[in-house]
């Protein structure tokens, strides 16, 4: 079954794992502090769309924050949220790609070069795009707020 529109906010999720969003479209999640055992990833993502994630907080040294899966994933905002405290910060795999994720330049997370897409066991550094309002960042990437 296919869930759809729904907000949650204002939590503490402590579990083994953390957040996973399997074929599910209209979801955020606001003021989230995730506490979990497992981090690789924090956040785990499969065929889902217009996916909000703003301010969220976990573990430090998380080992990844975000994976996203699935060539169907796509317009996933992350607002607010610093993925500097995470050792990788976003995978894509499974026909995922960076133009499914859209970052507020509040949220640029210090990506650099912690972003790796994967396809078939093999994964590469890849781009990723910024929306917001007009930042240079020393990469030479600009944002949009």
């Amino acid at each position: 079954m296919h869930v759809k529109d729904i907000v949650l906010e204002n939590m503490v999720l402590q579990a083994h794992k953390g957040i996973d969003v399997q074929e599910a479209s209209g979801i955020t999640f606001r003021n989230i502090k995730i506490i979990s055992e497992e981090t690789n990833p924090v956040i785990d993502i499969v065929h889902s769309d217009k996916l909000v994630f703003d301010n969220i907080t976990y573990k430090e040294n998380a080992e990844l924050l975000f994976r996203i899966n699935g060539e169907r994933s796509n317009t996933i905002n992350i607002k607010n949220t610093d993925a500097s405290k995470a050792k990788e910060k976003i995978k894509y795999e499974l026909g995922a790609s960076e133009k499914a994720l859209f970052l507020s330049a509040s949220a640029l997370l210090q990506i650099k070069n912690g972003v790796k897409s994967c396809l078939k066991r093999q994964c590469v550094s890849g781009p990723i795009h910024l929306l917001s309002k007009e930042i240079k960042w020393p990469s030479g990437v600009t944002t949009r707020e």
